[in-house]
């Protein structure tokens, strides 16, 4: 029989490690030196919610990349990063990142969003993730309408 720690130092060492995981990665997205979506199991339920062309759930990390990620990326000059990181907040095995992203879309106009991701993970690795953004703002993006800001 395997006895399981659930003293308050193994959930605090827990909650500390996927904290750091996550701002680390965050800000090496930030500066062009990873990517975040390195942390996402093979087999994880991302969810995306609302209601554009690319919400749903993903059953496996391949899935989501191929029919939710490629689908923005196709209409962005360059992958988006995190222009702010707001909120990292961890409780047990659960994060919770706010952050806000703006980038140049192919036609020249400004794509802006702010994301807020409930994430699980269990070995270092997303296992489960819902993501909340501005939806209205995506189906824009994907339909090469204007963000509300473009360049000058």
């Amino acid at each position: 029989m395997a006895l399981i720690d659930c003293s308050s130092s193994a959930i605090n060492n827990t909650e500390e490690r996927n904290e750091k995981l996550v701002r680390s990665k965050m800000e090496a997205w930030k500066n062009g030196q990873g990517a975040f979506f390195d942390l996402l199991s093979e087999q994880v339920q991302w969810t995306l919610a609302g209601r554009s062309p690319v919400s749903g759930v993903y059953t496996s990390r391949e899935e989501f990349l191929k029919k939710s990620i490629a689908p923005i990326t196709q209409r962005l000059q360059t992958a988006i990063t995190p222009t702010s990181v707001d909120l990292i907040l961890a409780k047990g095995n659960q994060v919770i990142l706010v952050w806000q992203g703006e980038v140049t879309a192919k036609n020249g106009d400004s794509y802006k969003n702010t994301y807020c991701w409930n994430m699980t993970f269990e070995n270092d690795s997303i296992i489960k993730a819902t993501a909340f953004l501005d939806t209205y703002e995506l189906v824009r993006l994907l339909n090469n309408e204007a963000n509300g800001t473009t360049r000058n």
